[in-house]
């Protein structure tokens, strides 16, 4: 009974030290850097992405939009730093640009803003970008004037348009009686139409023209 009471205490004293020992640091494995290849067929699969949004239904649009947002930024993240990552992050921004701009000629500004926002993302110092943003908020943000009727009073040798004036921010709408020279809304009447076919009016805060015609 001594005997084995002897034999258990050298196993016993293993034990204990081994409990009072650390457990061996495990070595974290770094990833490996992608490829080039890797890297360019990221990029495409955003692309890929991009071109399907078109398909969304209009219930999905804004998830998918954040979706390929949140892709655009794990790939800037990632790989911004990367000459094949730079190289793609300008296609993707030139594509999303020419977008934007075609919707900007539509005159569908919130989805221009919505596309600028996305060039943003994976570029935020994209200069044209920028400008066209710019450009969109003041367009979405000014009010939009119709021309419905002309009025010409003989006797005081005066013409007057009116014009229906609608406030995109609240959606109110209003009815003006004006003449060439005249300022409202931050428009300036600037002239009639030969014809009478429509008027001009000049935005003062761009400086752009507006041409409205009475049927367009």
């Amino acid at each position: 009974m001594k005997r084995s009471r002897l034999y258990l205490i050298p196993v016993v004293i293993i034990i204990v030290a081994l409990a009072g020992c650390p457990a061996p640091e495990k070595k974290e494995e770094k990833a490996k850097p992608a490829t080039p290849e890797e890297i360019r067929n990221q990029g495409q699969q955003i692309l890929q992405q991009i071109n399907q949004l078109s398909n969304a239904a209009p219930q999905q649009m804004g998830a998918q939009i954040q979706q390929v947002r949140t892709n655009m930024q794990t790939f800037r993240d990632t790989h911004g730093t990367t000459k094949e990552g730079q190289e793609m992050i300008q296609v993707i921004s030139t594509t999303i640009y020419n977008n934007a701009f075609r919707l900007f000629q539509m005159e569908d500004y919130f989805l221009c803003i919505a596309a600028c926002d996305m060039v943003l993302t994976i570029n935020p110092g994209h200069a044209r970008t920028l400008e066209l943003r710019k450009q969109a908020e003041e367009e979405r943000a000014k009010p939009k004037v119709q021309l419905t009727a002309f009025y010409e009073d003989v006797d005081a040798g005066r013409i007057f348009a009116f014009v229906e004036v609608t406030y995109p921010a609240t959606g109110q709408r209003e009815s003006r009686k004006v003449e060439v020279g005249a300022e409202f809304d931050g428009y300036r009447f600037k002239q009639i139409l030969p014809n009478r076919k429509g008027i001009i009016l000049r935005y003062i805060k761009t400086g752009k023209d507006v041409p409205l015609l009475l049927h367009p």
